[in-house]
């Protein structure tokens, strides 16, 4: 079983996955509500600041988790970025990192943080670790919502950082435009069926020919059927 730190554990959503893979990991966070639900879910958690805690005392640790609160570069936030109260907290992780220097590392964030994930990936890099630093979709991963989120991932123990390959297959979700006019075409091709059986059996004689004669092969005027009766149901 491999030691797992998980700097700002929320609600548990690293750590859930975790357990799921047989694994135990320590949660961090300062919010009551969250560190509460976390450990109603069996997690072991701290509620502490995280910024007033010492790294020496957690080197045991070989795996770092990270998603640090998202609000100061969420397109929802307040825009604030790396500067703002809760985005200045990416620091924490190269503080960290630094200290522990584990031998993996996991971070997530929305997708406008990823420039710091590529930052922070330099940084690793002249440390000798393997890093990689992209974008993944949830839903490729059995989520079902399209939620996208910047991912780092850095391990030093001589294999390649990569992301996991997609566990399930891409959908491609139609707008309302295209799901109106694929609609339309379908009432327009019921619309020409039922005028095509409607103009048959106008056409077709209601009686068989007992006497076939040159005459008699010509059926009988008979009236336009009203449009109304070929519109679709």
């Amino acid at each position: 079983m491999t030691h797992i730190l998980d700097l700002f554990c929320g609600c548990g959503g690293w750590d859930e996955g975790a357990r799921q893979l047989g694994h135990h990991p320590l949660g961090i966070d300062n919010d009551p509500d969250a560190i509460a639900t976390n450990r109603a879910a069996g997690a072991t958690v701290i509620q502490h600041d995280i910024t007033q805690l010492n790294p020496h005392n957690y080197t045991k640790y070989q795996g770092i988790l990270a998603s640090p609160p998202c609000t100061d570069f969420s397109r929802a936030g307040k825009h604030a970025g790396i500067h703002g109260t809760t985005g200045n907290l990416m620091w924490e992780i190269p503080r960290w990192i630094n200290i522990i220097k584990p031998t993996w590392i996991a971070c997530e964030q929305v997708p406008p943080a990823k420039k710091w994930w590529e930052h922070f990936a330099q940084q690793l890099n002249q440390n000798g670790y393997s890093t990689w630093v992209g974008t993944l979709n949830a839903a490729d991963y059995g989520v079902p919502q399209t939620r996208k989120r910047a991912i780092l991932l850095a391990r030093n123990d001589g294999k390649p950082a990569t992301p996991p390959p997609p566990t399930h297959q891409t959908v491609h979700l139609c707008t309302t435009s295209s799901v109106m006019e694929r609609l339309r075409c379908l009432l327009l091709l019921r619309f020409a069926a039922k005028l095509d059986s409607t103009m048959m059996g106008a056409l077709r004689p209601q009686q068989p020919l007992l006497h076939p004669h040159p005459a008699a092969l010509v059926p009988p005027a008979q009236p336009m059927p009203p449009l109304h009766s070929l519109l679709p149901l």
